[in-house]
């Protein structure tokens, strides 16, 4: 598993992200506040649920 070297609260979310960044994920969906402030990590954007709403109601707009 890739280590990250990442300074959060919750430890035990060291585990979920690392998974995510192993499966090359391109987006992390996630109400948790401490992990929204990231961003970003790598390749990998972490949105709330509502942020990602909104990209597919902009991505279906657009190709329309």
């Amino acid at each position: 598993m890739r280590f990250l070297d990442i300074e959060i609260e919750d430890k035990d979310n060291l585990t979920i992200l690392a998974q995510a960044l192993n499966g090359k994920a391109d987006l992390f969906i996630t109400g948790d506040k401490e992990l929204l402030r990231l961003k970003r990590i790598g390749d990998m954007e972490i949105v709330s649920s509502r942020a990602f709403w909104e990209k597919l109601k902009t991505q279906q707009k657009d190709e329309q």
